[in-house]
């Protein structure tokens, strides 16, 4: 990752998809700008409601060998 000059990580962008639970509607494709992983999950809840089911990923992370 990336750090500027004060060692601050820097703002991603994480893909998301979202399902509400107990329904057919198709998933949502979104995005959200977030410091990690966690808060981009704690946005989306915050925006969606906690009945919903986020698959979240970053192209930055999954370009990453494991």
């Amino acid at each position: 990752m990336i750090k500027d000059a004060t060692m601050k990580e820097r703002k991603r962008i994480y893909q998301a998809v979202i399902w509400e639970l107990d329904s057919d509607k198709p998933g949502m494709h979104t995005t959200v700008l977030a410091d990690d992983l966690e808060e981009a999950e704690r946005k989306l809840r915050q925006q969606y409601g906690e009945g919903v089911v986020v698959s979240l990923h970053n192209q930055e992370d999954a370009d990453e060998p494991r």
